[in-house]
């Protein structure tokens, strides 16, 4: 890995690269699905709260440089 003095840029190795991929893959791949199956609409039901999602990180470089 090296970095330009100039403009602060990152260059990486071809093998660098490589690992980067292969842990960003091995993240989203640990992350598994989230998603809630949707509730069927009943009469009487409540609306649900109004929640503010959390941040969560959407990938490896986010839990990395977030």
């Amino acid at each position: 890995m090296a970095q330009c003095t100039s403009c602060e840029a990152i260059f990486l190795s071809r093998a660098d690269l490589g690992l980067l991929i292969e842990q960003e893959n091995d993240w989203h791949l640990s992350q598994g699905p989230r998603t809630q199956p949707i509730p069927r609409i009943k009469p009487g039901m409540t609306p649900p709260p109004d929640l503010a999602p959390a941040k969560e990180a959407r990938s490896y470089l986010d839990e990395l440089f977030g």
